[in-house]
């Protein structure tokens, strides 16, 4: 596991960048550990990047993180990274058998399926993923960092992924980590 961490932030921090993620997965096993590292390196960290240069130039972004309320096999692992498929059409019942939401309750599917598809249909029609049924959402930007938090609970949050960008702050990469 340190030599995975290590091809990213050196020999040195790797120790410590473990168990900064092993902090943030109470229970978590190396491979959950590990996954987690990779979903920052390759899609959460380029994304706030992406975020932070667009929003620093004027452009409103909108930024959220989607979470199951449980995760699917039930074994403690992290759900799968296209299991917000089917949370982005109303038609989330046809997907119930579907590996990537097994075990989810239809309440809590259905409705996290809901509050995700009339934010994307409010975005496409004015540009603005808010709408009644959701927490207030402000744009992204270097202060404060809102981040909606599509869980069974859904939920703005200032710098949900702080931990993470932290920690890639000094890792080289397209945009400002700051």
């Amino acid at each position: 596991m340190t030599a995975r961490i290590a091809e990213t932030f050196g020999a040195a921090a790797a120790p410590g960048v473990y168990a900064a993620y092993e902090r943030a997965r109470p229970g978590g096993r190396p491979v959950d550990v590990l996954m987690d590292l990779i979903t920052d390196e390759l899609l959460r960290v380029p994304a706030l990047r992406l975020a932070e240069a667009r929003a620093a130039v004027g452009n409103p972004v909108r930024a959220y993180q989607f979470d199951l309320p449980q995760s699917p096999t039930g074994d403690g692992s992290a759900p799968p990274t296209a299991s917000n498929c089917p949370s982005c059409a109303t038609t989330s019942g046809h997907w119930s058998h579907a590996p990537l939401v097994a075990g989810l309750g239809p309440a809590g599917r259905d409705g996290l399926a809901a509050a995700v598809h009339r934010a994307w249909i409010a975005f496409v029609r004015t540009g603005d993923p808010g709408h009644p049924a959701l927490p207030r959402w402000d744009p992204y930007g270097s202060d404060p960092r809102t981040t909606m938090r599509f869980d069974s609970v859904v939920i703005a949050l200032g710098d949900l992924a702080g931990d993470s960008r932290r920690l890639f702050a000094e890792v080289p990469g397209p945009g400002p980590m700051i």
